[in-house]
């Protein structure tokens, strides 16, 4: 063989493998917003509660004669007490206990997915993101429920928590 021959025949090669390289779908999910919640003063003799919504969208842009279905889920981290059982509220050194929803029910605490909590989808099964489209979050349960239990003895001063909402897609 040539010595030319075997320079195209390898050109050959390499343009047939980049060929058969898989095309990647561009997908690109944001939040929007998410509207600090605001329990009010608490008195410690009732079940305080707030609630937020998480607004946002996804883009998905498949290869041509593609079309993979994206479900992208939004959790909730624990915060400043590091555990979903219960979340904490900060004021110096004092502590309020609380926790953060997927209902207005209040049973099924909003987290990663790790002991029992849950993380809740951007959009309905029914409507996942599939083709080429861009979308708004249409999952109607993207409503943040706080609740701050009562018969908490708690130091007068403004309390506080940082959450971060993580969107995986």
């Amino acid at each position: 063989m040539s010595p030319l021959w075997r320079l195209v025949h390898a050109a050959l090669l390499l343009a047939t493998a980049l060929l058969a390289l898989p095309a990647a779908a561009a997908t690109d999910c944001v939040i929007d917003a998410v509207a600090a919640a605001g329990f009010g003063a608490y008195d410690g003799t009732q079940n305080d509660g707030a609630m937020t919504t998480i607004t946002g969208r996804c883009t998905n842009t498949p290869p041509p004669g593609t079309g993979p279905t994206i479900f992208p889920v939004i959790s909730l981290s624990p915060g400043l007490a590091a555990s979903y059982a219960p979340r904490q509220m900060a004021s110096g050194a004092s502590r309020l206990n609380y926790n953060l929803y997927t209902t207005a029910a209040r049973t099924v605490v909003w987290g990663d997915g790790s002991g029992s909590t849950v993380t809740v989808p951007a959009y309905l099964a029914a409507f996942a993101l599939n083709g080429n489209q861009t979308r708004a979050f249409n999952n109607p349960n993207l409503t943040i429920y706080g609740r701050i239990p009562p018969n908490q003895t708690a130091a007068t001063g403004l309390y506080a928590d940082t959450i971060t909402v993580t969107l995986t897609f």
